[in-house]
This record gives C-alpha cells, structure tokens and sequence, in this order.
C-alpha cells in the first residue's frame, strides 16, 4: 500500500526521532526532488488515504472537496483530494482491472 508503518522497534524510534527533531507540528520532508509517481503508486497513496479516512470516520462517504493529508511510503506527505478520487473511482468501476476492485481496503467501498 502507499502508507508504511515502522516493520521494527529501531525503525519506530527512528521516526520517532525524525518527528521529535523538527518540532511540535512542524513536518521533515525528505530531501531531493518529489519522485514520480506512477499509476499504481498514486492508486496504492489513495488507497491508504481512503483507508485512514474510513478508519477515522468510519464510513467512505467522502465529501467530495475533502482532501486527505497522508504520508506516502517515501516519507513525503501528499495531499489526496479524496472525495474526487472516490467520486472518479466509482465512475470508473466498469473499465477498472479486477485486481484494483479486490484491493483489500476497497470491500468497504460503496461501488453505487
């Protein structure tokens, strides 16, 4: 998926780490340029963000301006305007492969 947990306690307190050093609500970015993105990569990055918004609010009925802050598997943070994700993603359900409707956070949502 887009988002990834610390896999170990070492890496936990790395990011930990990484959090404490720039202060109370400030972000580190990693350095260098933004990488591109492929289209499995910006699926998998909303797919998470889909995921933290159901987990947070408990349903996938997302305004459609809302937009999801998320920190990608490279450690930047992406913004995805999730309601128009969603609202794209359900009108394209017919042409979507079939490994992207059976992704696993994708059974609770709502395809109609």
């Amino acid at each position: 998926m887009g988002l990834t947990p610390p896999k170990t306690a070492e890496q936990a307190d790395a990011a930990q780490r990484a959090c404490g050093a720039a202060g109370a609500g400030e972000v580190v970015e990693p350095e260098g340029p933004k990488p591109k993105r492929t289209r499995e990569l910006a699926f998998e990055i909303a797919l998470g963000a889909a995921a933290a918004y159901r987990e947070r609010v408990g349903h996938l009925e997302v305004p459609c301006g809302h937009v999801e802050t998320v920190v990608a598997f490279d450690g930047r943070h992406e913004e995805v305007r999730l309601g128009a994700w969603i609202t794209t993603t359900r009108g394209r359900r017919p042409k979507l492969p079939a490994e992207r409707i059976t992704a696993p956070d994708t059974p609770h949502m709502r395809w109609t």
